[in-house]
């Protein structure tokens, strides 16, 4: 009892901090880059160009400006049906970094921020796994969906990346030095949301505001999957850990896409939107109970369902 009111007391809000998110770009610094930034009415699309031209000897020089024109259009033009899909119209700028410094396909958020990091090209295996030519909606508006969905999802202040809430309880008797005896523990609270509506979600809303589309590539990523007996299985479905082999990854993506598909033609259109505003209204423990609640059936038992669909 003491413990679990020392717990409740000590309970702090962390908040994050931007000079964090270096590290998820690069590691190094270019001071061989001059920033530029297109401002439009949501977005503030912010873009590296080299200082020293080809012609003035620079051999490694870039420009994002074509692919960040391209983004500021496409963000516009989403804006509007990404917020519509939830009733949930953003108050702030969002910022967006285009880089061009690497040859591989980058694209993540950090909705607390109001931050999307996206790539000035779609590297190599884009094609492949979406099959899709046209990239620079497919890839920003679901990174865009990521922004809007996660900040209608949290029950918690924007702001707030997660809460921290731990105790210490002491016996009271023997205190300071060797004879000190207590007990402590400490742990972390955070917004909750499984990755196969994380990510499968981000692919379905920019689906169902026709930027994206259930591609041959991704019925042939599925069907093979189906057919090889390597579907995830439903507990793998909520967490990015402990995935079996290569290509684990990309399934759910495209398996949440695929439940969302299914989810749409049972329940309608908002449905993966609601579990979003379900949560909204208070935290829980396990953030996949927002589905029997706004669908009435249990989220491992439409598992089953939709694996017995697709198959």
């Amino acid at each position: 009892m003491h413990l679990l009111a020392a717990m409740v007391v000590a309970a702090v809000a962390l908040f994050s901090s931007p000079a964090s998110a270096f590290r998820w770009v690069y590691n190094y610094n270019h001071p061989d880059l001059k920033w530029y930034t297109i401002s439009t009415e949501h977005f503030e699309v912010h873009y590296p160009v080299s200082r020293k031209s080809k012609e003035e000897g620079n051999d490694h020089y870039l420009t994002a400006e074509w692919s960040a024109r391209k983004y500021a259009k496409v963000a516009e033009e989403i804006w509007q049906p990404m917020c519509a899909e939830f009733n949930y119209y953003l108050k702030e700028k969002i910022h967006v970094v285009v880089l061009n410094q690497g040859d591989e396909l980058t694209g993540f958020t950090i909705p607390s921020w109001d931050w999307i990091v996206m790539s000035a090209n779609p590297g190599g295996s884009f094609y492949r796994t979406r099959g899709r030519m046209e990239w620079f909606s497919d890839v920003f508006v679901h990174e865009f969906a990521h922004v809007v969905s996660l900040k209608a999802n949290t029950p918690m202040s924007e702001n707030t990346f997660q809460a921290l809430t731990g105790g210490l309880y002491e016996n009271g008797i023997n205190r300071g030095g060797l004879n000190q005896t207590s007990t402590g523990v400490q742990f972390p609270i955070g917004d909750g949301d499984s990755v196969f509506w994380t990510e499968g979600g981000a692919e379905y809303w920019s689906d169902n505001t026709n930027y994206n589309w259930w591609t041959a590539s991704r019925d042939q990523n599925i069907r093979m999957t189906v057919l090889e007996g390597r579907l995830l299985e439903y507990h793998e479905w909520h967490s990015r850990a402990n995935k079996r082999s290569w290509g684990d990854g990309e399934r759910y993506y495209q398996q949440g896409y695929s439940f969302a598909l299914y989810m749409r033609e049972r329940f309608g259109d908002d449905v993966y939107a609601q579990f979003a505003l379900e949560y909204g209204k208070a935290w829980r423990p396990q953030w996949e109970t927002v589905i029997e609640d706004v669908t009435g059936i249990d989220a491992e038992t439409l598992y089953w369902d939709w694996r017995k669909y697709v198959e």
